[in-house]
């Protein structure tokens, strides 16, 4: 039987999950400096530009939820880990 190694580091498995929350933050807070600027010129496109900010709005923030849960699944991934290896631990311990 061949038997595969499996190397899990919970470690970085829980910084990349605080990395993967700072990026759903900032794609939940949107592009900074980015706006409808059409109001201001009194471009005749200015309802279709802040139409199309507002969607662009509400897709990063949709986006930034799902990556947000992503972050979620990969700390409770960390967990899973850590709980099975304390599980072998102990059988192990007891066979000793």
């Amino acid at each position: 039987m061949d038997l595969t190694l499996i190397e899990v580091d919970v470690v970085a498995l829980r910084a990349r999950a605080v990395d993967l929350d700072h990026t759903a933050r900032s794609l939940a807070s949107g592009v900074p400096g980015v706006g409808p600027p059409g109001r201001a010129l009194g471009w005749a496109t200015a309802a279709a530009v802040t139409d199309l900010a507002a969607t662009v709005s509400s897709a990063l923030g949709a986006v930034g939820a799902r990556v947000g849960s992503a972050a979620g699944l990969v700390r409770q991934a960390a967990g899973a880990y850590e709980a099975a290896d304390a599980r072998s631990a102990r059988r192990l311990n007891r066979v000793g």
